[in-house]
């Protein structure tokens, strides 16, 4: 889904505030990766853009063992994934801004609806295709709300 207007994606954060379009369930993801033949190192580093409150973010950190960083410019859902899953390292910040500004580099990224959400930087594969560019060391993920 794509938010032409701010109030439309204020309207989405308000009825989904720990965010609706996550994988929740250790073994799906498990089999995701599998397919994607992801192998990921214990104490890897793990960028989720576009991370709501972390709900897959900790998935990720418990199943694999890994350091994961959330970026999301909801407040609301950096907030409630600080109280519910404080193992997480969140960033409150545009996802856009974030890739343009850091300097670390991540072994695994998840692009989530983050980049379908905003229409003015062209979240299409070219602003994909520069995240991974610019952050990645090995693999990438695009969760389209699997």
């Amino acid at each position: 889904m794509v938010y032409e207007k701010e109030q439309e994606l204020k309207d989405h954060y308000n009825k989904y505030p720990r965010g609706g379009t996550t994988i929740a369930n250790p073994q799906a993801l498990r089999s995701i990766f599998d397919m994607a033949e992801i192998n990921i190192s214990p104490h890897s580093n793990v960028l989720d853009l576009g991370c709501a409150s972390g709900v897959m973010s900790d998935i990720i950190r418990r199943e694999y063992d890994v350091n994961v960083t959330g970026v999301d410019s909801a407040f609301s859902r950096i907030l409630i994934g600080r109280e519910e899953r404080p193992n997480i390292e969140y960033i409150e910040q545009d996802i856009h801004k974030f890739v343009r500004t850091t300097a670390r580099k991540f072994d695994l990224i998840i692009l989530g609806y983050g980049l379908k959400a905003d229409r003015k930087h062209g979240a299409d594969r070219s602003e994909r295709y520069r995240i991974k560019k610019k952050l990645y060391e090995d693999k990438i993920i695009y969760n389209q709300g699997m």
